[in-house]
């Protein structure tokens, strides 16, 4: 068996483990920020309610929770079918590949959404002719039908989630949101 290293007694005549010594021996003052000798400071504790990602997701959470028991209770839709109507009632037709870029669910989900959505009317499923594989998403009349009675509560939705502001600080909020956003899409 190795034996370990002993380090040798700093000049100071503190231990290489305690840190300088305070002169008689005593141990060191409590309530010291200071780090020992080669050592980090002590971490402060961390507050999860505090963080800034956690609180974006919890009130990304609170606010889509809200407007989901609408969307939910009165027409049956989840919340990735409702991501993926929203998607579509703002272009003519759009690939699974192209709404999973926007609307942050996973393929699988996306696809089982339009299928459940083209099952109910509301979606037109085109294959590409080139390529079976890719399949080419619209909205239909149905579709566009549903988007104008859902358009109008989801904008109630939002100016009950932006209720609890301030007008200015409300338009301040948004501002700073697309601020953050823009910056995470930047290079």
């Amino acid at each position: 068996m190795k034996s370990s290293p002993t380090a040798a007694a700093p000049p100071d005549g503190s231990s290489p483990l305690s840190g300088p010594s305070n002169g008689g021996g005593d141990p060191p003052a409590t309530g010291s920020t200071q780090a020992p000798s080669g050592q980090a400071p002590p971490a402060a504790p961390f507050d999860l309610g505090a963080f800034l990602p956690y609180r974006l997701a919890r009130l990304a959470e609170a606010v889509s929770a809200e407007f989901a028991e609408v969307y939910g209770d009165r027409y049956g839709l989840s919340r990735a079918e409702w991501r993926v109507l929203a998607h579509l009632s703002q272009a003519d037709a759009v690939s699974v590949r192209e709404i999973h870029a926007q609307v942050h669910l996973d393929k699988p989900s996306i696809t089982r959404a339009a299928q459940r959505l083209a099952g109910a009317g509301y979606v037109r499923r085109t294959g590409s002719e080139a390529d079976r594989r890719l399949v080419s998403l619209s909205l239909t009349r149905e579709g566009r039908a549903l988007m104008a009675e859902l358009v109008p509560l989801a904008r109630q939705a939002e100016r009950r989630a932006l209720a609890a502001l301030p007008p200015a600080e409300a338009d301040a909020f948004g501002r700073l949101v697309d601020a953050l956003l823009a910056a995470r899409r930047s290079p």
